[in-house]
């Protein structure tokens, strides 16, 4: 086989120019198809991405007259009659639709006035009084604080949760939770700040293509509260909207009529006009991608003639090539070479040739790529005694989702649990568990070259316990990845629950330290200087007494060191907004007769503090094709 390999180069390297000519025919030709195809196939993934945003296959079904683009606005129109409740049953008949995942209510006001926080206004505003299902099919999570649960509901608690829009606008660079604003008049406490789950803004290249696929979006921001608490700022009920999320993206085109047929089943008003109706806004798509399939169908034509003449030279050179070969396999019979030996070697010189033009996708090639994306992984041993959260980079979300990457990674936790490694460059020079002739290093590279992207192990820590255990909580699929060491005489569900909820709390709420004795005097004193400095140059309280501005800086001292230690937070789930998180740990250890102390945390988020690569898909097909 070496001597076969050695041949094949000794012939491509002999003749060179016909080598150069060869592969340049068939990459012309295929590289042509290639090239216009994608462009079509991006074309139209591009007009579906316009629709479907973020990926939440959201249709809404709005309670309209005359048409869909006419839904009723119940801040001028008047409340028609026969318009009834809807229900669970309700709900249960719209999920039995084919193609529907998830049903929502909700009720909305456009442009709503009446929002403040202290002199701030938010004008031109929009308000939906939602059930626990709305943040779910259209695609929304809680970044920052919680969601509404069950008691908000039933209590008609007065809270709010704003999108990123709404919180800038209100609060500007100060932190919305636990803040009071004012709705119409009443108070409502800003429990979280929301926003889409993949933010997307579409392509768009006419005013036509902005009202399709925006509409009437000029918003200035979007507040949310519980749907039992919609009577107290508008003192009655309204008639509800419905959002349902379809399967895929061809589901949108064919769910939003029988849902709104069954909805239209309950009506019982007198006005014909009155009904509900979903705006179908995929129809637009596809009349656009029917008018491109002609334009496409030619270009495609010119790309297979493209590849003809490749195909043609290619052809031609060949035929050189075996002619001139001829004597060459005429003498290796001569000598008593058989047809398999003969056969193996210009398979050989093929494999080798095909190998030169194409390339080997090697890890070096890639190493200089961002890797930003990737997921955070935890585990944890049988006995809660040890846990390890590590983080795995690669180039993009799509590879993270990949079940070989992800079983790459449950694999690299596994090696950090084993490892007694305190550095990254020990860890990787270890001998790799699943392949013992590799180390970390050597699998890592290989894994570049078969996913065929770039990939990091970033960083690892293990977390153990011998005197309570650890908990783990990943939020968002392994974007974020916590651990929290539980020191504890006693260990049952109510306690492990308690450790569940501080991983939820230190995955929202972005702590830095556990408690006050971890923060530096450097630190402490740094930050002085800083509130000091504000202080001097602010005309009127610079020329406040000494021992005011002194007051002043430990007041806001004191502030800070609650939002970035955990312990002296709010926790996120307490019932009157107040109650620190140290207090929610002493009131479960008084209820179980234990003794709690939170020794530490771990929070990993996955491209935390890292460049990301902006793509253009644009630019790279452009370049590609020389333009």
């Amino acid at each position: 086989m070496l001597e076969n390999i050695r041949l094949s180069f000794q012939g491509i390297w002999s003749h060179k120019m016909r080598s150069f000519l060869t592969m340049l025919g068939i990459i012309i030709g295929i590289a042509s198809i290639i090239a216009i195809v994608s462009t079509i196939q991006g074309t139209n993934e591009q007009l579906m991405q316009n629709v479907v945003g973020s990926g939440t296959n959201a249709v809404d079904i709005n309670l309209s007259q005359g048409s869909a683009d006419n839904p009723l606005d119940f801040s001028w129109n008047s409340v028609p009659y026969g318009i009834p409740v809807l229900t669970e049953n309700i709900r249960e008949e719209l999920l039995n639709v084919d193609g529907v995942e998830d049903a929502t209510f909700y009720v909305s006001r456009t442009y709503a006035d009446g929002i403040y926080y202290l002199n701030q206004s938010l004008q031109g505003a929009d308000i939906y009084g939602i059930d626990n299902r709305y943040f779910n099919v259209n695609g929304y999570v809680v970044r920052t604080g919680r969601e509404f649960i069950d008691s908000d509901y039933k209590n008609f608690h007065k809270v709010a949760i704003l999108d990123q829009d709404a919180a800038s606008t209100l609060f500007q660079e100060e932190s919305a939770l636990g803040k009071t604003i004012e709705i119409s008049g009443e108070p409502f406490t800003v429990v979280g700040v929301a926003q889409l789950q993949s933010e997307f803004e579409p392509v768009i290249n006419s005013i036509d293509e902005y009202y399709t696929y925006m509409g009437d979006d000029s918003s200035t921001g979007k507040v949310f509260i519980p749907y039992e608490s919609w009577p107290i700022i508008y003192q009655y009920d309204e008639p509800q909207n419905v959002s349902v999320r379809a399967a895929d993206v061809k589901a949108m085109t064919t769910v939003g009529k029988p849902c709104a047929e069954i909805l239209n089943g309950y009506l019982n008003t007198s006005s014909s006009e009155i009904k509900y109706r979903a705006k179908n806004t995929l129809e637009n798509v596809e009349k656009q991608q029917q008018i491109n399939q002609s334009t496409n169908q030619q270009l495609i034509w010119i790309a297979s003639i493209s590849l003809l003449v490749g195909g043609i030279g290619v052809m031609n050179i060949m035929l050189v090539s075996v002619t001139e070969r001829t004597s060459e396999i005429g003498l290796k019979k001569a000598i008593g070479a058989r047809k398999r030996v003969i056969l193996t070697q210009f398979l050989t010189e093929a494999a080798v040739e095909f190998l030169r033009e194409k390339g080997l996708a090697t890890a070096q090639k890639k190493a200089s790529r961002i890797a930003a994306e990737g997921i955070c992984k935890v585990m944890v041993s049988d006995d809660d005694k040890t846990a390890v959260v590590v983080e795995v980079n690669a180039e993009t979300d799509f590879v993270a989702k990949n079940e070989k990457f992800q079983a790459y990674v449950s694999e690299v936790a596994a090696q950090a649990m084993a490892s007694d490694a305190a550095e990254m460059e020990a860890f990787m020079a270890e001998k790799w568990l699943p392949d013992t002739t590799k180390t970390v290093q050597e699998a890592l590279a290989g894994q570049v070259a078969v996913i065929g992207e770039n990939m990091n192990i970033r960083r690892f820590e293990k977390v153990v316990e011998p005197e309570g255990f650890v908990s783990s909580y990943t939020h968002a699929g392994g974007k974020i990845g916590v651990l929290i060491d539980v020191v504890t005489d006693v260990v049952n569900d109510e306690i492990k629950d308690m450790a569940r909820n501080l991983g939820m709390q230190v995955a929202a709420m972005k702590p830095q330290f556990t408690n006050r004795s971890e923060v530096s005097e450097e630190h402490i004193a740094h930050e002085k200087e800083i509130l000091l400095a504000q202080i001097k140059n602010d005309p009127k309280e610079s020329q406040k007494p000494e021992k005011v501005i002194q007051g002043m800086i430990n007041g806001r001292i004191n502030k800070e060191l609650k939002e970035i230690c955990l312990l002296d937070q709010v926790y996120v789930k307490a019932e009157d907004g107040k109650q620190s998180v140290q207090a929610y740990v002493d009131s479960v250890a008084k209820a179980n007769g234990a003794k709690i102390a939170i020794k530490k945390f771990v929070r990993f988020e996955t491209g935390e503090g890292m460049e990301k690569k902006n793509e253009d898909f644009a630019a790279e097909v452009a370049a590609q094709m020389g333009m």
